[in-house]
């Protein structure tokens, strides 16, 4: 049975907390945290480094967790030798179409399969998702899509917490949002505009953001998007058909918890059916899936990329104009 070693970068609270149970409960083994501080604590034999060069010196094969700020993601990725297995990297992969074609133009020189930490993705409610939008739209019955992820605070002194959109709320939150786009068949650089902006007076950091996407070939006649900072938390897409509305949540979620599924008529608004989902760890089974051996669709990946970084970088374009 192959080994499923793995080598973290970066050790925050997410890392900690997220990323390093999910791991071993996936049957993985943590040889190595690599981190500016190192860290005097017993971590049952794993070792701490604050170069990764030392540490891949002493573990040359195993995978790699990249779980630092996002527009560090694309340096470090670039420093990674070919001998290490998979290269798992927290969402947003990179952030600028710049870095995707930097990192394009030098795929070829990547023997590595690269995997990005969407775990959404790896949940049954995304899976109902699709097969329920898929079918809906062969019957030309999807009037309208609302996505929706808005949290109530983030963590002070992180790198939600800046001025700059490519580390912000907006782009950690953003890239979700246009992955899920990209899954259910949009693929080029969509035209939208923004239909509503918040941004802090004193900090200059933009909270919350709405979109209407105006222009679309892919069956849905009406998208609208809200994402950021918002009074409550709400997490969920919204199916809107001729009769009937669906809603699935929370739904950027890869926890292992309850989620469900809503039918609500549309001429009475009366729920007329819930469906409980005990969903499995999104992070388990990323980390469960991938190995050295495993094949990935690297072209679809980077296509995937560009067209999240390509739709996020339109956004920091709007916003300069408003």
């Amino acid at each position: 049975m192959e080994k499923r070693n793995f080598i973290i970068i970066g050790f925050g609270k997410h890392a900690q907390n997220v990323l390093l149970p999910a791991i071993v409960n996936s049957g993985g083994v943590i040889d190595a945290i690599v981190c500016r501080s190192l860290r005097k604590v017993n971590l049952g034999g794993i070792k701490f480094f604050a170069d990764l060069n030392d540490a891949l010196r002493l573990f040359p094969y195993s995978h790699i967790v990249i779980a630092t700020p996002p527009d560090t993601h694309f340096q470090i990725i670039s420093t990674i030798p070919n001998s290490v297995g998979t290269i798992f990297v927290e969402k947003p992969l990179v952030t600028s179409i710049y870095e995707y074609e930097e990192l394009y133009r030098s795929k070829s020189l990547l023997s590595n399969n690269l995997v990005e930490l969407m775990m959404y993705k790896y949940t049954n409610l995304f899976k109902l998702s699709l097969k329920k939008i898929n079918s809906i739209k062969k019957l030309g019955g999807l009037k309208k899509l609302s996505l929706t992820f808005k949290i109530p605070s983030f963590p002070s002194n992180t790198f939600r917490d800046k001025p700059n959109l490519k580390s912000s709320i907006i782009y950690d939150i953003g890239c979700y949002i246009f992955s899920f786009l990209f899954e259910i068949g949009f693929k080029n650089k969509l035209d939208f505009k923004i239909t509503e902006i918040n941004q802090n007076p004193s900090t200059k950091i933009i909270n919350d953001i709405s979109l209407s996407i105006v222009d679309n070939l892919s069956g849905i006649k009406n998208i609208e998007i809200s994402f950021g900072i918002g009074k409550f938390y709400e997490n969920s897409i919204k199916l809107i058909g001729s009769k009937y509305t669906r809603i699935y949540s929370p739904f950027f979620n890869g926890k292992a918890l309850e989620k469900k599924i809503e039918v609500f008529d549309n001429s009475s608004n009366d729920l007329l059916s819930m469906k409980q989902i005990n969903d499995s760890n999104g992070f388990e089974n990323i980390f469960r899936s991938f190995s050295k051996s495993s094949k990935i669709d690297r072209e679809n990946l980077f296509r995937e990329i560009y067209f999240v970084n390509s739709n996020l970088d339109k956004i920091e374009e709007l916003i300069r104009l408003e």
